[in-house]
């Protein structure tokens, strides 16, 4: 078969296996008792829990297939240090799903997310820069990567608090990342970032509002992952940062507010339901100050407005991060 041919089954079998095993896992998750409270809907209903299994599956099954057609050894590489940081980061997100792991370790446990890519050197050593030529970090950019996977994966399950808006925001960083491979010339690493968002387009209608199923650690964590394996091995790493900007500015907020790394349990919720059923800002102290507080300034909103304002938010950075992308590669 062609890579053309293979690259397409691959993305249909992310996309399909993910699809088709999620509405089989959330009857066996509520049947089992593997359930959350959507605690920002006046009820607070029951929902299937750890669903993100079936995102991390559903991408690992399509990288599996493509791997095994795959006859350029530079390519081989990078699937298959995407398929072991994935691996990786999805275990630690599944033993904190199971049990809950203290803020400081999980935050350590994701710098090995960026191992894969080091021994098996898949990634090139310098930055493309906006006007300039490409900056050459030949003894800090492998120090950078462990680094990068860590923030990536840890400002994912921080944003991932209201129904759709990690599976939305994350597409809308992935769909910058993946035009910045098409600039590069990167159509191999394309195909990676591709199957993918496959997995998590189909992953968007069973948690889109109302939810269905919530992705968990196991999920938000291997999605950030892979938005930080991606921007290193598609040379998009000054676009992916900018379109990056809300998940970075929601991450920061809280670790500033909470003085420190800490554990959802351990955090006062910032979004609190009055007794309209709307959502507000929690007017305690000790409440951490985070991105849907500052949508939420000028007074109360529902659920759906919310997710809008997170939505809307991530398209200004990817429309930056466009921007910059046409001075880097159209410009200079």
């Amino acid at each position: 078969m062609t890579l053309a041919v293979v690259s397409i089954l691959a993305i249909l079998l992310s996309f399909t296996f993910t699809y088709i095993s999620l509405r089989y896992y959330i009857k066996f998750a509520i049947l089992h008792g593997i359930t959350g409270k959507d605690i920002h809907k006046p009820d607070q209903p029951e929902v299937a829990e750890i669903g993100g299994i079936c995102i991390v599956v559903g991408i690992i099954i399509g990288l599996v297939f493509l791997f095994s057609f795959i006859l350029e050894n530079d390519f081989k590489v990078k699937v298959l240090s995407v398929i072991l940081t994935l691996i990786i980061i999805a275990t630690v997100g599944f033993i904190d799903d199971l049990k809950t792991l203290s803020a400081l370790k999980k935050t350590i446990l994701t710098f090995f997310g960026g191992v894969p890519l080091l021994l098996l050197k898949a990634y090139y050593p310098y930055i493309k820069l906006p006007f300039t030529s490409f900056a050459r970090l030949y003894y800090v950019y492998p120090f950078l990567i462990p680094v990068a996977i860590a923030v990536t994966s840890n400002a994912v399950n921080m944003m991932d608090v209201f129904n759709g808006v990690m599976p939305l925001t994350s597409l809308i960083v992935l769909t910058c990342i993946a035009l910045t491979a098409i600039i590069n010339g990167h159509f191999n690493e394309l195909i990676i970032c591709l199957v993918v968002m496959a997995s998590l387009i189909a992953y968007l209608p069973y948690n889109k509002y109302p939810a269905k199923v919530f992705s968990g650690d196991t999920g938000s964590l291997s999605v950030g992952a892979l938005i930080g394996v991606l921007s290193i091995i598609c040379k998009a790493e000054v676009v992916a940062f900018i379109a990056f900007m809300p998940f970075i500015l929601n991450g920061f907020h809280t670790l500033m507010s909470t003085h420190g790394l800490r554990e959802k349990a351990e955090i006062i919720r910032p979004v609190i339901i009055n007794e309209e059923y709307k959502l507000e800002i929690n007017k305690s102290p000790e409440a951490p100050i985070v991105l849907a507080s500052l949508f939420l300034i000028n007074g109360p909103a529902d659920e759906r407005t919310l997710i809008k304002c997170y939505v809307v938010a991530s398209l200004f950075s990817a429309l930056l991060a466009l921007l910059t992308m046409y001075l880097m590669y159209m410009v200079s």
